[in-house]
């Protein structure tokens, strides 16, 4: 497919063991070979303890650059366990004279291209919705967590969280402002708990859902590439109901687009358990089975990988809901 050289960007920081290292790299993988066949050029942007895993087999070739120095020199006075993602905004603030970019998180691969819409000025992969009464929510009452400063600005707190696995910025003109709010806010709340102990709750007010209110503020416009808006205060069952609408009351359009992205998320911490993890990574075969390997630098984690999941086609699980 010929490419339409729309920037792509990974970050990825590893800092401690990496577990299930095979089934992580093969799905960064998948990630960067996608991006490319469907859209262009994708840059990586990592510590040197990934790009050592990388560069051993051969995924560190898929990269058109590989940048180690951004990340081992980010800020020295954020609270990385809190917010563990903020090296992703710490790479956007330094990308910002480099738009229209996408940000694609590199446990997400594409069936397909994109549906961009360059007439926003920020896309999104999906909007979030959440309960505060919720006991595992990830989006809590966020005032006790900012300065005072930040609570009397203009900001609307019904705008509903933008999931930024997917990100595409084409206009930098609120990024330095986003981010110094950013670190502002990560500076301040570093002692003050959040009410359920959620581990993601600090990073995603700045990333998911800053994002979006400091952009109505002004007065700039987003858009989602996929329709379907994700009820955080529903996850428990995963029976279909945490999206709306639930896909059998969607449209075929709807449904393709939606069905066109593959995003593994939470399930990692999951692959513990053979099932879970079996489902997945039967997933990212029937995608590898799509391109050549043989004589590619990667070859050998692929046949590795093949070598412990590939079962008969007949076997595959279909994997719609993610």
């Amino acid at each position: 497919m010929k490419n339409s050289n729309d920037l792509g960007i990974h970050v990825f920081e590893k800092n401690d063991k990496l577990d299930w290292e095979m089934e992580i790299l093969i799905v960064n993988l998948l990630s960067a070979l996608t991006w490319k066949n469907f859209h262009g050029p994708i840059k990586m942007f990592c510590n040197k303890e990934y790009y050592d895993i990388l560069k051993k087999y051969g995924i560190d070739t898929l990269y058109d650059e590989i940048n180690t120095e951004l990340l081992d020199n980010k800020p020295n006075n954020i609270d990385y366990v809190q917010y563990w993602a903020f090296g992703k905004l710490w790479v956007i603030k330094h990308l910002q004279n480099e738009s229209p970019f996408t940000l694609i998180d590199t446990d997400l691969w594409l069936l397909g291209k994109l549906q961009m819409n360059h007439k926003s000025d920020v896309q999104m992969y999906h909007l979030e919705n959440y309960s505060l009464g919720y006991r595992n929510n990830i989006y809590v009452d966020y005032n006790p967590l900012i300065p005072t400063e930040l609570r009397e600005m203009d900001l609307d707190e019904k705008c509903l969280p933008t999931n930024c696995a997917i990100l595409t910025i084409n206009n930098n003109s609120f990024i330095e402002e986003w981010i110094d709010l950013s670190q502002q806010i990560a500076k301040y709340n570093t002692t003050i708990p959040v009410p359920n102990n959620n581990t993601s709750s600090k990073m995603c007010l700045v990333e998911q859902r800053l994002l979006p209110m400091l952009l109505k503020k002004n007065g700039l416009s987003w858009s989602t590439y996929i329709d379907h808006i994700y009820q955080s205060h529903l996850a428990d069952p995963q029976d279909g109901s945490e999206w709306f609408p639930r896909l059998e009351n969607s449209t075929p359009e709807m449904v393709n687009k939606f069905s066109s992205i593959k995003h593994v998320w939470g399930l990692k911490k999951y692959f513990h358990i053979d099932d879970i993890r079996n489902l997945v990574m039967k997933s990212c075969l029937q995608t590898l089975n799509l391109y050549p390997i043989k004589g590619q630098p990667y070859e050998q984690i692929v046949n590795e990988f093949r070598k412990t999941y590939d079962i008969e086609s007949s076997q595959v699980l279909a994997w719609e809901s993610l």
